[in-house]
């Protein structure tokens, strides 16, 4: 079950370009409150009575205050609750949160509900049909916890994006920002979960994103290095190594000093480094590229160098090309 606050579904991430000329991209993270948009305080350092500081706490309240009336919906109208009047009058209820922080709430308040409220989540997100509903579908589609659920959010999100051209303009500046913390994070379900949405919207300038994105990240901390750990299947024989004098008045005697000697083989793990390659990514890219382009692209493989240049070099004017054949004569 996940208890994370999905900030960026509170948040504008600036104008993320996706023209197909671009490789990467940094979103600034920006988030809403109070009288408008202001940087969210991401330096822990940032003043706390700054304008930006307390929009965020402002926000951050309010959604605090709305999860306690959710909460006593849903202990209301669903959970054990079977009948089916009550449990459609919750339904109705939920409809009415539709604030970006309530937004934020319930996605965080009814993982464990049956299908029946999770997938009324969902539509009710869809129904919206503004950039606040689309940022929720999108951290369902990539961070929900259910297979099936993450699906229909893709599907809903696919759907309301399907009459865009998101191969040239700028897609909804919070559901890009979902996705480019997904891809460039160590969590391997969210990057395949990402990659997924990025095929179903047909999100081309994410692609040199998602080559990058199919070796995961090494995890952060001190490098090691010298022996990590050894195996050895062998016969230790004991002996003794040496006899030290010990005196004393009227006495003397020896102490022995007992050494070990080993007889067999001896494995070592010497500056080891794992590397993980997200298979299921790779396959979304190469569907989703293939698809587009009309030649298989599976001999990039894992190098994220290579899909590079064909982005760039091939990919990009190809792409040119047919919005160009498909223009109507003047």
């Amino acid at each position: 079950m996940k208890y994370r606050t999905p900030a960026v579904l509170i948040v504008l991430a600036g104008c993320v370009s996706l023209a197909p000329a671009q490789a990467s991209m940094s979103p600034r993270v920006l988030g809403g409150g109070g009288g408008g948009v202001v940087v969210v305080p991401n330096d822990p350092m940032l003043d706390p009575s700054s304008p930006e500081a307390r929009a965020y706490a402002a926000f951050q309240r309010e959604k605090r205050a709305i999860a306690r009336r959710l909460r006593v919906l849903r202990r209301r109208h669903f959970g054990s609750m079977r009948n089916v009047e009550r449990r459609q009058e919750g339904l109705r209820k939920l409809r009415e949160y539709t604030s970006p922080a309530a937004l934020a709430a319930m996605t965080e308040l009814f993982d464990r509900e049956d299908e029946d409220v999770r997938g009324a989540v969902l539509d009710h997100f869809a129904s919206l049909q503004n950039d606040d509903g689309d940022a929720a579908l999108a951290w369902e589609a990539v961070h929900g916890q259910d297979a099936w659920y993450r699906d229909r959010a893709r599907e809903l999100l696919a759907e309301r994006l399907d009459d865009a051209d998101t191969t040239t303009r700028d897609i909804p500046p919070r559901v890009g920002g979902i996705i480019a913390q997904a891809l460039r994070g160590q969590n391997d379900n969210d990057a395949v979960a990402a990659g997924r949405l990025v095929h179903a919207l047909k999100l081309y300038g994410f692609i040199p994103l998602m080559a990058s994105a199919q070796v995961a990240p090494r995890a952060g901390g001190q490098e090691r290095t010298g022996d990590l750990g050894w195996i050895m299947i062998g016969r230790q024989q004991t002996f003794v190594a040496d006899l030290i004098p010990v005196v004393s008045n009227n006495a003397v005697g020896l102490d022995p000093q007992i050494g070990v000697v080993s007889d067999g083989v001896m494995l070592r793990v010497h500056d080891a480094v794992v590397t993980v390659y997200r298979t299921e990514l790779y396959r979304e890219l190469v569907a989703m590229t293939t698809e587009a382009w009309g030649q298989p692209t599976d001999a990039l493989g894992y190098d994220a160098g290579a899909w590079q240049d064909w982005y760039t070099k091939e990919f990009v004017p190809s792409l040119a090309a047919g919005r160009d054949a498909d223009r109507p004569d003047d």
